[in-house]
């Protein structure tokens, strides 16, 4: 690989493995990994439960250490330089946290000082926060009173405490109500304007696909795609069955006998709205479905083809594994 090519990825993993002891039988949760992130990508992981996802994110924080293979985060490696590692990212667990017996501002105080800010600089890093988070009001409360989307917040905010310029989010939105997904979402796309690079791994398919630019799909610890978005939903649409919905008036039996001669539909269904039309996976049948509905007077409304999404790609490539 080009020396630039090197420079410009956040993340680095080769052939990552890791084998948890058990009494039994060892669990083998990652079995050979290979990533790369570039600098100030958005990178979604995606995979069902027991994948490996927090596995790996763990193992890329300096929390965990791996078994096998190799992972560099900023240019610096997981195991011979940790600590370097570790000023450069923002790690948010899973689960909501912090020390509940303490304020959330004393917390991000508590946070700053293992980061080596002090002084006023922490407190006025701190109180910006805080405001960034929608915490303010809440600063001087004990955390254990806290809600679990603000035990949430708390937690983003202790990761951003330090202006790290890698994220490791491990299901930041998970157990939120719609407004706090929101916020989250609307958070991640200012630290990508500010140049940051995000690791997030997440069941909330639409987050990510709202969110990311890149994704990662694993399963049972082997990686089973990494690209861009719009070339996974490529991938699953070259295989899939094309669908165009048609709002229109109920046509006739005779208009639809003709929508089902047309060449590559396979199916013709009846819909609330109207119909709905099912072809060859890659077939362009909007135009020609168009033509048969205006040729026997049928009044349309909208005509709207299905484009795979997130979803439907992570199923697909899954084998419909639930999330």
């Amino acid at each position: 690989m080009a020396r630039d090519d090197l420079a410009s990825a956040a993340i680095r993993v080769q052939g990552l493995k890791k084998r948890y002891a058990a009494f039994r039988k060892p669990l083998d949760a990652l079995l050979g990994v290979d990533l790369e992130i570039a600098r100030g990508d958005a990178f979604g992981f995606l995979g069902p439960n027991g994948a490996g996802k927090t596995t790996t994110i763990r193992i890329l924080a300096t929390i965990l250490s791996p078994t096998a293979g190799s992972a560099e985060v900023g240019g610096h490696d997981i195991r011979e330089d940790p600590m370097a590692v570790r000023s450069l990212i923002g790690y948010m667990p899973e689960n909501a946290g912090g020390y509940p017996l303490m304020t959330g501002q004393d917390n991000l105080l508590y946070w700053a000082r293992l980061q080596d800010i002090t002084g006023s600089g922490a407190r006025e890093r701190a109180k910006s926060l805080l405001a960034t988070v929608g915490l303010e009001e809440a600063a001087g409360q004990k955390v254990k009173t806290y809600s679990h989307g603000m035990k949430k917040r708390l937690l983003m905010a202790s990761a951003l405490i330090h202006d790290p310029d890698i994220l490791l989010l491990d299901e930041p939105a998970g157990g939120l109500d719609p407004q706090g997904i929101r916020f989250f979402r609307d958070l991640i796309h200012g630290l990508r304007q500010k140049g940051k690079t995000v690791f997030l791994s997440s069941h909330i398919l639409s987050e990510v696909e709202q969110t990311c630019s890149t994704i990662g799909i694993i399963q049972k610890g082997r990686m089973v795609a990494v690209d861009r978005v719009e070339a996974i939903r490529q991938r699953v649409g070259a295989v899939a069955p094309a669908r165009v919905e048609v709002d229109c008036d109920p046509p006739s039996a005779s208009t639809v006998q003709l929508l089902r001669q047309i060449p590559k539909v396979r199916m013709v269904w009846s819909t609330p709205a109207g119909i709905l039309v099912e072809a060859e996976p890659g077939a362009d049948v909007a135009d020609e479905i168009t033509r048969v509905l205006v040729t026997d007077h049928v009044r349309i409304r909208a005509i709207r083809p299905f484009e795979p999404t997130l979803e439907d790609a992570f199923l697909s490539l899954l084998g419909g594994a639930p999330s």
